[in-house]
């Protein structure tokens, strides 16, 4: 017999990141929400998901090392838990009128991001944009339903272009760069690649922007696909790929973090 509990707090969206690096490290954590999608003003509403026997107290699963960085992030927080069993985000013995304002939310959700979003870069004016939307939708009739481009994007007042690009990399499945034409995807790429980003750069055969743009055997997280004349030629093999070294992470962690294997089965 299990309840839910739900961790709600604002924080400053450059503290997302760091905050979900955090949470797995504790057992009782399942997954994490994020309301508000367009940022306003640069604070989100994180929602945090916990669960524990119904016997078990609340000082086992609210650790003291827990609630310090959950209060590290956020000095105001709201306490809830589902009704019993039921794994939800709905709240149980709460006053309806909160109820019905937590109901609205959470619009944005951080897991289904991990599994349905898709970075797309590349130049991204002109004709080169309109190849880039026809690459979104693309990927959205694949089920990528969160394939986003970074330029449409709305900016955060408080974040830099860099940090805007490597928040959207670490939370996104994988990357598509669409390498046509020297851009500021050149940079891009070498932030993503510090951060272990999952990147399949597609390109026209016989072209390069840069020969500093390349996937070598030591990095396998990198993988170039060249085409004819249109990149969804080899858009299939491409995301066949990023899928399969996706599901090697994932079952590589889950492996290292004894905790996952209850949560993510």
């Amino acid at each position: 017999m299990y309840l839910y509990w739900i961790i709600v707090l604002e924080i400053p969206v450059d503290k997302i990141i760091p905050l979900s690096k955090f949470l797995p490290q504790f057992a009782p954590y399942i997954g994490m929400r994020i309301k508000n999608a367009d940022f306003p003003n640069g604070i989100a509403t994180v929602f945090i998901k916990l669960r524990k026997h119904k016997t078990d107290s609340l000082s086992k699963i609210f650790s003291n090392d827990l609630f310090k960085i959950v209060f590290n992030f956020s000095q105001e927080i709201l306490l809830y838990h589902t009704e019993e069993d039921e794994e939800s985000w709905e709240p149980a013995h709460i006053p309806q009128e909160l109820k019905d304002d937590l109901r609205k939310g959470p619009s944005f959700d951080f897991m289904n991001l991990y599994q349905t979003g898709v970075l797309i870069l590349g130049k991204d004016t002109g004709d080169f944009m309109t190849e880039l939307k026809k690459i979104k939708s693309y990927l959205v009739n694949k089920g990528y339903k969160n394939a986003i481009l970074l330029k449409l994007v709305k900016d955060i007042p408080n974040q830099s272009l860099s940090q805007k690009l490597k928040m959207w990399g670490l939370l996104c499945r994988f990357t598509i760069i669409i390498d046509r034409a020297p851009a500021g995807h050149l940079s891009e790429f070498e932030m993503l690649k510090s951060q272990d980003t999952i990147i399949a750069i597609l390109r026209p055969k016989n072209f390069r922007s840069t020969f500093m743009m390349e996937s070598n055997p030591q990095n396998l997280l990198i993988n170039i696909f060249e085409f004819n004349s249109n990149p969804e030629e080899k858009l299939e093999e491409a995301i066949k790929w990023a899928e399969d070294i996706s599901t090697q992470n994932q079952d590589y962690y889950k492996n290292k973090y004894p905790w996952r294997k209850d949560y993510f089965n």
